[in-house]
Formats: structure tokens, C-alpha cells, sequence
């Protein structure tokens, strides 16, 4: 089976691995296993990214655990590098015993949606299957803000409810750094809402005895803290565009009747949370050359988002200090 891990060292423990059933293109095996969330066992599969021989193994899966949302986590190419191979056809493609055909496509900032339908032969109805592709997670690394990753669990978690089906399948390209921090957010956000409290040390000591490494590396770990300051302080502050005429409404009434309104809470909780960024390092702003071009002393931008002065340099020769910091 060496030829069909994507990495040698990154393989599934025999306890708690997904097995395919026999079938002509396989002999059983593929890369994936059965990870727990909190209190529900087997909720997702955790899989590395498909490769050009184990694209019929990848759609078996699916449909023997009754899949019908997929998580993606890798772009195909990164880097120069193929992290994954596209096993989903630009509009209809057989794989083995499989047809699947992509029924629609939708693209946002960072996000692609497809909605694929995924027929077995000799089997009368198909089914629906929907992916939900992430484009802003560097490998080994982390996104820049975690509110689009927390508004995709959420949606994840909306989509399982709506229509119960198989175990979510997540992957990126090893099935463990990426896959491993999205699966322990989501334990973790329930876990913080059910008992008040969190415990990311165990979570994914728990989530390495299910698989090798998730959680793969001390930026990812560090991570999970932020994403979920954010997602139990602040929750989901997204309002659908149809619905912002009665929002103002409410928060109006709520200025009229002296109530604290919806708008104070949720200023105060985005005060405590931008804390947080002041402590972001500002070594070139703190210079004693730079200080004469900053208006206030408390108001610096971070060395991580400042644009440089190529164009203008300083006595030493290193690039010139604005106070700016680049925006999204």
C-alpha cells in the first residue's frame, strides 16, 4: 500500500482506519480515518488529498460512508508542488464504478462551493455531494483571520444538521496540519458552548491517538486559541443582507428603551478582542529615528502589515519608515 500514501510517514492507525469494501480497483486501503468531534464519535474522516492512483478509492469512500459534505483544505499546486490531484471533473467524469458530475459552482472571497452529483452503476439514485473548497491556508502554516474558517464550521455543522448523512470528510494534502486544526476548532467551539470551559491540550492529544500529527505544528496550535477567542467571544456577527432592515429596527428600540442593546455588546466584545492586536510586534515604530513621524505614540503600525519604502532609504541604508500598515 506505499504507493498510495502521498507521504511515507503519514499513515492511518490500523484502529481506527477507514476500510473500502472489496471491490475490482482496490484492495481495501486508503488513507483516511475515522476522527471523533465532542460527543460524537466518527463524525468526520480525516484523509490526505488524493492522488493520481487513489482518485476511485477517494469517490468509493464517499459513497460507501454515505459522505455528503467535503472539506478541502489545500490548493492543488502550492508552491510549485502538487499537494493534491483535482478528483472532480470540470462538468461529468467516470471514475471506476462512479460518475460524478459537477451540477454547480459558486465562488467567494477565499471559498469555492461545488455541488457535485455522485452516481454508483447498477445503483438507481444518486446522490448529492457538496464540497467546500478553502483557499486562504498556507501549508504548515495558518489563515490570516480565522472569521471566514469559523463561519465555514458553522456552516459545515448547518449543513449536517439540515441533512444527516455520513461522516464530513476533511483533507488537505497530508490529512493532519490543515484537516487536524479545522476538526479541533470544531471540537473545541462545542465543547466551549456546552460545559463553559475548553481544553485544547487533550483535544488534540485525543485527536492524535485517532491519527498521526494533527495539529502538525506550534503555529496551528497557537492558532486554535485565537480562532476560538473570536468564535466563543464574539460567536457569528454576520447578518444577511435581507435582514438588515429589521436589525436596525431592533437596535433602535433598543436605544429607546434604555436596554443594553445588541450594538454595545457586540462593540465592548470587538474592544476586547482588538486588545489582543497592540501586542503585535512594532520594532520599526519604536525606533528612536521613526518617532518624529508618528502623530500618536500609542497608534504604530505592526511590523507584520507595514508597507516598506523602497524608493526612500535612511542614513544606514535600510528602507525608509512611513506610518501605514497595508488593509484587506
Amino acid at each position: 500500500n506505499q504507493n498510495k500514501n502521498r507521504y511515507k510517514s503519514i499513515i492511518p492507525y490500523d484502529h481506527c482506519r477507514v476500510v473500502l469494501q472489496p471491490s475490482d480497483s482496490g484492495n481495501g486501503y486508503i488513507n483516511a480515518s475515522y476522527v471523533d468531534t465532542y460527543r460524537s464519535p466518527h463524525f468526520f474522516i480525516a484523509a490526505q488529498g488524493p492522488l493520481a492512483g487513489t482518485v476511485v478509492d477517494f469517490w468509493h469512500m464517499v459513497w460507501q460512508e454515505k459522505t455528503s459534505v467535503i472539506v478541502m483544505l489545500t490548493g492543488l499546486m502550492e508552491q510549485n508542488k502538487i499537494k493534491c490531484e483535482q478528483y472532480w471533473p470540470e462538468q461529468e467524469q467516470v471514475y471506476g464504478d462512479f460518475t460524478v458530475t459537477l451540477n454547480n459552482t459558486w465562488t467567494t472571497t477565499g471559498l469555492v462551493k461545488r455541488i457535485f452529483c455522485l452516481q454508483k452503476a447498477g445503483c438507481a439514485l444518486p446522490r448529492a455531494v457538496e464540497q467546500f473548497h478553502y483557499l486562504l491556508w498556507p501549508d504548515h502554516g495558518v489563515p490570516r483571520n480565522p472569521s471566514q474558517l469559523l463561519c465555514l464550521v458553522e456552516v459545515v455543522n448547518k449543513r449536517v444538521l439540515e441533512a444527516p448523512a455520513g461522516p464530513v470528510l476533511v483533507h488537505c494534502s497530508a490529512g493532519i496540519g490543515r484537516t487536524g486544526t479545522f476538526i479541533a476548532l470544531d471540537f473545541l467551539l462545542k465543547m466551549g458552548k456546552a460545559e463553559g470551559k475548553v481544553d485544547v491540550f487533550h483535544c488534540v492529544q485525543q485527536l492524535r491517538e485517532q491519527r498521526v500529527s494533527m495539529v502538525q505544528t506550534k503555529e496551528q496550535y497557537s492558532f486554535l486559541y485565537e480562532a476560538l477567542l473570536e468564535g466563543l467571544l464574539c460567536g457569528n456577527t454576520g447578518v444577511p443582507v435581507e435582514t438588515i432592515a429589521t436589525l436596525v429596527h431592533s437596535l433602535q428600540e433598543d436605544e429607546t428603551s434604555g436596554h443594553t442593546s445588541v450594538l454595545e455588546k457586540e462593540f465592548k466584545a470587538l474592544q476586547r478582542f482588538s486588545e489582543l492586536f497592540q501586542l503585535l510586534p512594532c520594532r520599526e515604530a519604536e525606533k528612536a529615528r521613526n518617532q518624529p513621524k508618528n502623530r500618536k505614540p500609542g497608534i504604530l503600525p505592526a511590523d507584520s502589515c507595514r508597507p516598506i519604502l523602497m524608493s526612500s532609504v535612511n542614513a544606514d541604508g535600510s528602507p525608509a519608515y512611513i506610518n501605514a500598515v497595508f488593509a484587506s
